[in-house]
């Protein structure tokens, strides 16, 4: 880059948010950004970013530090998928109405690129793997509202003239990451309770197919994402397709890794759970030179080292659930995990 950018990123503290964070302030730009704590955890936060603790319904604190950003990085959301079907109200109003209201302090500020970060929850049901022009057609209220956060965003570009980018990443993992979070991280979850000799639960029969993409794999990608004018107005898979595994089969790369022989214990599969849920990454190959360096092997490796570092935990079922019917998994009304 020429000049020193300024990065403002919402959701700084969460897991993606930290590591472009980090990413951001060795390459020299100027990096704030906000989170309000309640998925993320402040230590992620690198020494040298400028941190804004509050919720990003705020519009007034969005168009106060926001103010002179060049490129707004939309990561802040309550990331749970199949929850939402149980907690719509607190799900969608946490993507759909702090977009907007980011968005609109973005434009005010005249901030240049709004780059957000939707999810493979926008594809449903569609035939695998998901290419970028097949039709939206989610099954939850978080697939829902992140499509129309996307519409949103298009719509407002078309009037007020900003650049935009939709990233869709999926089954991102890594460092940082939330492990005792019993509704998401399928990798994490997995490996925290197999950590503790616990047999991992799974949903359904565990043949559900999914490519899991480690974060390093994630970070050459950030300079196009956020600088370059071939990505203005794409929606953009990014994530692996080539290294596709069932959650079976992933139990036996971690028995593997851990010397363990612990066998899955299979439970009622979620309402909304997918069952091919892989992304077609043409696209990513084509615009940002996308080509995953490090094997989901070794991912998996340095993921059992650091939570066995940091130390297995108990799941904390902090989120609520707003419908607890006959519909509800049962894993979580009782708390299984």
């Amino acid at each position: 880059m020429n000049r020193k950018k300024f990065i403002f990123i919402s959701g700084i503290a969460g897991f993606l948010g930290s590591h472009l964070a980090e990413w951001a302030l060795a390459k020299g730009h100027r990096v704030a950004g906000c989170d309000n704590l309640s998925v993320g955890r402040k230590t992620n936060v690198p020494t040298g970013a400028e941190f804004y603790h509050y919720d990003l319904h705020d519009l007034e604190k969005n168009r106060k530090y926001t103010q002179d950003a060049d490129v707004i990085f939309h990561a802040a959301a309550l990331p749970y998928d199949n929850l939402s079907l149980f907690s719509p109200y607190q799900i969608t109003d946490h993507i759909y109405t702090i977009t907007a209201s980011l968005l609109s302090a973005a434009i005010e500020n005249d901030v240049k690129r709004f780059v957000f970060c939707s999810s493979m929850s926008r594809y449903g049901n569609a035939s695998s793997p998901f290419t970028e022009d097949v039709s939206p057609s989610p099954v939850t209220p978080y697939g829902l509202a992140k499509v129309a956060g996307e519409n949103l965003i298009r719509t407002l570009a078309e009037v007020h003239k900003f650049e935009y980018v939709i990233c869709v990443f999926h089954n991102i993992f890594g460092i940082r990451q939330i492990y005792n979070d019993p509704h998401r991280n399928a990798v994490s979850i997995i490996i925290n309770q197999m950590l503790q000799d616990r047999a991992p639960l799974v949903y359904g029969d565990g043949t559900q197919t999914r490519g899991f993409s480690p974060v390093k794999d994630v970070l050459g990608l950030f300079d196009d994402l956020l600088f370059s004018k071939k990505t203005v107005g794409e929606i953009i898979n990014i994530g692996p397709d080539r290294e596709v595994i069932t959650i079976n089969q992933l139990i036996e790369k971690l028995n593997k890794i851990m010397g363990k022989a612990l066998q899955p214990v299979y439970v009622k599969i979620r309402p909304g759970e997918v069952k091919e849920a892989v992304c077609n990454s043409d696209k990513a190959r084509k615009l940002l030179n996308y080509c995953p360096q490090v094997s989901l092997d070794q991912s998996l490796e340095e993921m059992v080292a650091w939570i066995k570092d940091q130390g297995p935990k108990n799941f904390s079922y902090n989120q609520k659930i707003e419908i607890n019917n006959q519909y509800t998994p049962e894993v979580w009304t009782r708390k299984v995990f």
